[in-house]
């Protein structure tokens, strides 16, 4: 590759291909996973420019030209872009030494074909016009995947073409993209990636999740500092942009401040979208985020990675419950971020599946699912979270476990529907500490009628999600300190997704979730109206250092809980 290609610079020059700093780390993964008999998976988030579709594209021809056999398909999103990248292929070939040109069978518009006995192939085609019985091919280079009309067919039709590795290891699949908002399907095989990857570093066998920021390709996207400029004040996110983990010099500042003026309208968002610093900064997707930006960014930043595991009953009497570690089970387990504490009180809120499917436009897709979370009443932190499917009675049983687990904790499931089946199994278990729903004060109703659990109706579902943004905002003078601590990264993708619609109302993009953020927002609810118990002192702390989360939720530090001016009973016998 080295010494034998060459391709024209943005310059317009012929110059020999020198695989830039991006391009060498994409090359180098690959060989990564080759090396230990895994076949090539990579999914790689990037912004315009950086050379990363060249090499790609370089490597498979060289592949193709030493390799009998070898048949190479490089997908493209429209006919200029699949023109674009077989006109590069076809520069590789054209540009070698004639010693070492190798005789062609066909050199049509889309397709370079070795004569035999060599007989490899490299062909370009639109994703849209890709048939999945068209062949096998060793080697896949899907570019701007995001751009694609019909992602999840096209994709789904050229991926049944590659050998499975238990055929042979030896194929390459590389999907690479610029961002074009959140939801489709780039954006959750990416994600689904490095979810992946966070759970088990030391699988190769999958697709590794590969982003590249502006600030990695420092070759080009830096510029000398004039003399005459003067600088000003610089704003919260260029003094974070020069600080650790970017590391930005002066002269990727200046340039980033020119780009957005002269590349970008002024526009702030669309700089971040075509040059993100991180892979958060490259979603932004076009419609109406219900939860503010700054709030899902602090909540990415201080998510953690969780342990895994399944509570089980300790005693007989089902009065106790342990936590027993085990490995991701994607049916429905614990992620755990903190260990239980016994002196700290906890809310659990919970949200049942009605079975219903995630995107109204396909019935048979993807069906939402239960969540539960437990909230740390002190600190507001999440800490520990269930999701999966499962039967609603099955899902009482797993909130029982979670209630006597975490201290005897107030909590509650979601009511309507099949909730009430979650709510038979809890109250038939004589669990006293269920959240009890008040009455309207117009509801003049004589007879009597339970109302434990949280009911979602079409007059509380916009105030829940009010009081749930309320207690994640920054205040001015503590900044995050009393909010809700985000500590799992899946409710702030959740929240992501959570947008408001053409209709206005705020619910998740067809085809998300929005389960564990509907059970935290329950969960809250939980901790804002359930009484208290006086908490301890930990060890070094003094009664002054007891906090209850804020002051104003859930009650305060000595004392009983009151709302209003009447004090509210909880139980339920």
């Amino acid at each position: 590759m080295a010494t034998r290609l060459q391709l024209e610079n943005k310059a317009g020059e012929k110059v020999s291909l020198v695989l830039n700093g991006i391009q060498s780390r994409i090359v180098g993964h690959m060989f990564s996973q080759w090396n230990r008999g895994c076949p090539v998976r990579q999914i790689i988030l990037k912004g315009r420019q950086f050379g990363a579709s060249t090499g790609v594209q370089a490597l498979f021809y060289t592949i193709c030209h030493h390799t009998p056999n070898m048949k190479a398909i490089i997908v493209a999103q429209d006919e200029e872009g699949t023109d674009r990248v077989i006109s590069k292929a076809k520069f590789f070939h054209n540009h070698l030494p004639d010693d070492e040109k190798k005789r062609t069978l066909y050199d049509k518009r889309d397709e370079l074909v070795w004569a035999p006995p060599h007989e490899s192939m490299f062909r370009a085609q639109v994703a849209g016009k890709f048939v999945g019985t068209a062949g096998t091919y060793q080697l896949a280079h899907l570019s701007e995947l995001a751009k694609w009309k019909t992602q999840r067919t096209s994709l789904a039709s050229i991926l049944q073409t590659i050998p499975d590795p238990s055929v042979t290891y030896k194929t390459a699949v590389v999907i690479e993209s610029t961002a074009q908002g959140e939801g489709d399907e780039f954006h959750r095989w990416y994600v689904d990636a490095k979810r992946h990857r966070a759970k088990y570093p030391e699988d190769y066998n999958c697709y590794l999740p590969l982003f590249f920021s502006w600030l990695d390709f420092s070759e080009e996207y830096a510029m000398p500092v004039p003399t005459w400029y003067r600088w000003g004040s610089l704003d919260a996110e260029e003094e974070e942009t020069l600080k650790p983990p970017y590391n930005a010099t002066m002269e990727q500042l200046y340039w980033r401040r020119w780009a957005i003026q002269n590349k970008c309208g002024g526009s702030l968002d669309t700089f971040h979208e075509e040059y993100p610093r991180n892979d958060r900064e490259a979603f932004i997707a076009s419609g109406d985020h219900a939860i503010y930006s700054y709030i899902r960014e602090q909540h990415h930043k201080t998510a953690q990675i969780p342990k895994f595991a399944r509570l089980d009953w300790s005693n007989k009497e089902r009065t106790e419950a342990k936590l027993v570690s085990c490995d991701f089970d994607p049916n429905g387990c614990w992620r755990v971020f903190e260990d239980v504490r016994p002196v700290r009180d906890y809310a659990i809120g919970g949200d049942v599946s009605e079975g219903l499917p995630v995107d109204p436009n396909d019935p048979h897709g993807k069906r939402d699912m239960s969540a539960i979370m437990v909230l740390d009443r002190r600190s507001l932190s999440t800490v520990a979270m269930w999701c999966g499917r499962i039967d609603p009675d099955l899902f009482g049983v797993e909130m029982l476990k979670a209630g006597y687990y975490f201290n005897h904790a107030w909590m509650s499931p979601e009511v309507n529907n099949a909730g009430q089946s979650t709510l038979d199994v809890i109250r038939q278990a004589n669990y006293t500490r269920l959240y009890q729903r008040q009455k309207s004060a117009d509801d003049m109703e004589q007879t009597p009628r339970s109302v434990l659990g949280w009911r979602t109706s079409t007059t509380n579902r916009d105030w829940l999600i009010d009081q749930y943004i309320e207690a994640c905002r920054r205040e001015p003078e503590i900044g995050f300190r009393d909010a809700i601590r985000c500590l799992c990264e899946e409710l702030a993708d959740e929240e992501d997704m959570f947008v408001r619609k053409a209709n206005r109302k705020r619910e998740h993009r067809d085809g998300q979730f929005d389960d564990i953020l509907f059970s935290t927002m329950i969960a809250l609810e939980v901790h804002k109206t359930c009484p208290r118990e006086m908490e301890y002192p930990e060890y070094g702390e003094s009664y002054d250092d007891v906090r209850l989360g804020s002051e104003f939720m859930g009650g305060y530090k000595h004392g009983s809980f009151h709302a209003g001016t009447t004090t509210v009973s909880m139980s339920t016998t």
